[in-house]
Order: C-alpha cells, then sequence, then structure tokens
C-alpha cells in the first residue's frame, strides 16, 4: 500500500490522496509548497481569472501595463506591447495574453473561454483597444481566411467591415 499525502493547499479542508497527484508550487514567499494538481490548477485558474477581472484591476496594475505599452505606431496606429512574449508575438501579463486582457477591460467583463479576442490589425502584439474585437472561433476563423484571400483590407477590418464576419 501506498503512504498517502496531505495537501496544505488551496482547498478550505486538509485532503489525501496518492503522492504521484502531488507537485512543486512556488507562488509563495516561503519557498516551495507541496500541493496537489487540482489545486495548483485551482491557483493557476484563480489567478488568470483575477488578471482578467477588470473590477479588481488595481492602480499599480494599470500602470505597470500601460509602462509595458508602446506609442501609437504605423499607419494603423498599433500601440505594441513591449514586454515579455509568446514565441507567436502575442505579449504575455501576469501569465495571461494581453489580447484577452485588453478585451476584458474593453468589455468590463471577463469573456468566456469559447470568445476569442480577435486583432483586426493582424499584428500579435498590438494592445490597442479599437483592433481587439470578440469572436467565436468560427467567425475568427472566416474574417482571417479573408484576409489572406485578399477579400477585406485591415483598413476595411478596423473601420468596421468584421462585424459581417459574426454569426
Amino acid at each position: 500500500m501506498t503512504d498517502l499525502k496531505t495537501c496544505g493547499g488551496r482547498n478550505r479542508e486538509a485532503h489525501t490522496l496518492e503522492p504521484a497527484d502531488f507537485g512543486k508550487h512556488a507562488g509563495r514567499k516561503d519557498g516551495l509548497q507541496e500541493w496537489c494538481k487540482g489545486c495548483m490548477n485551482s491557483y493557476t485558474d484563480d489567478r488568470r481569472l483575477r488578471v482578467l477581472d477588470p473590477e479588481l484591476w488595481t492602480d499599480a496594475w494599470r500602470a505597470a501595463f500601460n509602462a509595458n505599452t508602446g506609442a501609437p505606431e504605423g499607419a494603423l496606429g498599433c500601440r505594441l506591447w513591449l514586454a515579455g512574449k509568446q514565441q507567436n508575438g502575442y505579449g504575455v501579463f501576469q501569465g495571461v495574453v494581453v489580447n484577452r486582457i485588453v478585451l476584458a477591460q474593453k468589455m468590463g467583463v471577463v469573456p468566456s473561454r469559447s470568445v476569442q479576442a480577435a486583432h483586426l490589425c493582424h499584428t500579435p502584439s498590438c494592445v490597442t483597444p479599437d483592433h481587439i474585437v470578440p469572436m467565436a472561433p468560427t467567425d475568427h476563423q472566416a474574417m482571417d481566411t479573408a484576409y489572406r484571400n485578399n477579400e477585406v483590407t485591415i483598413e476595411e477590418l478596423i473601420g468596421g467591415a468584421w462585424e459581417e464576419f459574426v454569426t
């Protein structure tokens, strides 16, 4: 029989699981804590929701976010994310992709997971609120296909043509 371990993680009541269900979590001041994987996932989801929720943003977060945003550039006026980026060019702030943060701030609510933050300018590091709109994945794909096939221009999308792709 395997020895069971007790998790001191996020759940209100201590719970006991197999050792294979545990991992290290480094998000605490007192060093690594052993939390079960369920508590670690809960912590990650909670943190992402806190970052996305416009009502929970502090002045310090807003200042840090804005400090990592450049001045408008180019003919389209894209404000580019200057800090950490994923390999695909999308900016990241507090572990969350910045276009989702911008969309949440713009909408005033946390968008559901089924809503994508579509860049009308097709610039992954852009954080200009007017260039980021909520779209269903299929609508987003249809818009991107039309753009790649030269059926619509970026200027037309930013001017409102993106609404034609929303079903």
